[in-house]
C-alpha cells in the first residue's frame, strides 16, 4: 500500500505505480521535479487527469470512506476514525 495524500487512505501499490507514471510524465514534459514548479494550465489538466484515473480505478466504496475522513476535521475525529477501520468496525 502506498499514501496519496496524507489525508487519505492507502491505495493498492499497483494502482499508486500507475498514479506516479502520470505525475513522471508531467514533470518529465515540463522538466521539473516537483508539481509546485508546474506551470498552472500544467496543474489543472494533472489534477483533472489524476481525478479520472483515481475515480475509475478505485472501487466506489474506497471513495466514499476517502471523502468521509476528508470531511473530518479534528484530530480526535480523524483517530475515531482509524481506530474503528482499524478494529474492523467499518
Amino acid at each position: 500500500m502506498k499514501k496519496i495524500h496524507r489525508a487519505v487512505p492507502d491505495v493498492p501499490q499497483h494502482i499508486a505505480d500507475q498514479g506516479c507514471e502520470i505525475l513522471e510524465r508531467y514533470f518529465n514534459r515540463y522538466g521539473v521535479t516537483r508539481a509546485l514548479h508546474l506551470p498552472e494550465p500544467a496543474k489543472v489538466e494533472l489534477l483533472h487527469e489524476l481525478r479520472g484515473f483515481y475515480s475509475v480505478e478505485l472501487p466506489q466504496t474506497w471513495l466514499e470512506k476517502a471523502m468521509a475522513r476528508a470531511q473530518h476535521r479534528s484530530w480526535w475525529e480523524r483517530f475515531v476514525v482509524w481506530l474503528r477501520e482499524a478494529v474492523g468496525l467499518e
